[in-house]
């Protein structure tokens, strides 16, 4: 007939809500997921659910999509079985959730309006989807600067991971949900964020105590390959940790051992110069010798970039502006105002690509509190990111669930 591919699906998904046959909707559903065909998918998804008996299908159908890394269609048909799903105790309606939740930190980490969405149905996942859904949860606003809220879900993690360790490790291996790391990685991870969230309030002798709980984890039982690989790692954590304590403590006498260390491992050089920025400029000394070791300039945010995921890229990106802000107010600090102007620009620009409002403000508080220093070349560059503020201050909630997932959707 010659007509576009999906211009009679409209009579199709039609003549099959008159006779509802999983073995004709499931290809159909497909079809629709290859020709992005997401709008009808949506419309014929929630209308096929109105007939319970095909709820577990199409979740099972949204599964494989989420498996195949088809996230959008996978969105879609989650977001519809949460829109039909009555039973709210429902393990597969917790699931929908918890999907949902990985799929958007994809594309829009530090959300609080999806995590609050999803963590009312976080103790009904199975274990292992409970543990990573936490780790999700306490990451997602560490993002935020949440820092009592990490510190909550933390600890719902180490408790958790603790059970299941102490349980010798049948239950969850039983399961047909699979951990996504060795179970010492999420006891570790939980760990290591408490005592984040106690560094980050200036609580320094109470992270000091959580540190050294993932010094050495080498006597969790049963660890494979991995798992060692993990108990190693949080061990230089820790060192690096303790360290950090000391240095933002204003104890002068460990920065050369800091230094060393972040030599050792470049890629915690940046975390480790906004660690010793912020000490230099809450106590007041010099560290500039110590910066001349790090090649500063060079310093490329492109390059920075995690192929992991998206939220690990944001956690460098958002290392990276908060390294600007502190680097800007340590060279005002020095009199280097030219220094300090363009790093505040440059931590300004990249606030307002984050959304980071915490950011944005800090930002412009220092610029103006310099403005006398500005070059006028500068002064305009300011005016437009001023301009990049007002837009996305002017931005307002979703107003329905569907209005969020379309602007997901655009991202996938």
């Amino acid at each position: 007939m010659r007509l576009p591919k999906g211009s009679l699906y409209d009579l199709y998904g039609e003549d099959l809500l008159v006779n509802p046959d999983w073995k004709w909707i499931q290809p159909f559903l497909v079809r629709c997921e290859k020709l992005e065909m997401y709008e009808y998918l949506k419309k014929i998804a929630i209308l096929i659910m109105e007939n319970n008996k095909f709820i577990p299908k199409v979740f099972e159908t949204a599964e494989s999509f989420y498996e195949l890394e088809k996230l959008g269609s996978a969105a879609i048909l989650y977001e519809g079985i949460i829109e039909v799903e009555r039973d709210i105790r429902s393990e597969r309606l917790a699931i929908c959730h918890y999907r949902l939740f990985q799929i958007v930190l994809e594309h829009n980490f530090g959300s609080s309006y999806v995590a609050h969405r999803f963590i009312p149905f976080r103790a009904r996942l199975p274990k292992t989807y409970s543990l990573n859904g936490l780790l999700l949860i306490a990451e997602n606003f560490a993002a935020l600067e949440r820092w009592e809220d990490v510190e909550k879900y933390a600890e719902e993690l180490r408790e958790l991971a603790q059970d299941m360790y102490a349980d010798n490790r049948r239950s969850y291996k039983k399961s047909k949900y699979r951990l996504q790391h060795p179970l010492v990685f999420y006891y570790g991870r939980a760990l290591l964020l408490k005592s984040l969230s106690f560094e980050y309030r200036e609580m320094y002798e109470e992270a000091k105590k959580w540190i050294m709980g993932y010094v050495d984890l080498s006597w969790f039982k049963g660890l494979d390959e991995q798992g060692r690989i993990e108990v190693q790692r949080f061990s230089m954590y820790a060192r690096a940790n303790l360290l950090c304590i000391e240095v933002k403590m204003g104890n002068q006498t460990v920065i050369p051992q800091y230094a060393a260390f972040l030599q050792e491992n470049p890629d915690e050089i940046l975390e480790g110069l906004i660690t010793l920025l912020i000490s230099a400029n809450q106590h007041q000394y010099s560290i500039d010798e110590t910066l001349q070791l790090f090649a500063i300039e060079s310093m490329d945010i492109t390059k920075m970039e995690s192929t992991d995921s998206y939220y690990r890229e944001f956690f460098h990106r958002h290392r990276y502006c908060q390294f600007c802000y502190h680097y800007a107010a340590y060279s005002f600090y020095r009199d280097h105002f030219s220094e300090g102007i363009k790093y505040t620009l440059l931590s300004l620009e990249v606030a307002i690509q984050m959304k980071n409002n915490r950011m944005m403000v800090l930002c412009m508080t220092l610029f103006e509190k310099y403005r006398e220093h500005a070059t006028f070349d500068q002064s305009i560059v300011y005016d437009l990111l001023c301009k990049g503020v007002h837009n996305n201050m002017q931005e307002q909630q979703p107003g329905s669930l569907w209005s969020f997932w379309n602007s997901i959707m655009a991202a996938l």
